[in-house]
C-alpha cells in the first residue's frame, strides 16, 4: 500500500469515527415546548 492510500484510510476511517462518536452523550428533551423540533438536544 503506498503511503497516499494509507493516508486517505486513515482519514476515511477518522471521520467515519468522529461522526459515529459526536452524538454520544446527547439528551433530547422528553416533552418539547410547542414549536419545537423533538429531534433538538436539550440545553
Amino acid at each position: 500500500m503506498n503511503p497516499v492510500t494509507a493516508a486517505v484510510v486513515f482519514i476515511m476511517i477518522w471521520w467515519l469515527t468522529l461522526f459515529t462518536v459526536l452524538p454520544w452523550g446527547v439528551r433530547r428533551t422528553e416533552d418539547p415546548e410547542e414549536g419545537h423540533d423533538r429531534g433538538a438536544p436539550a440545553r
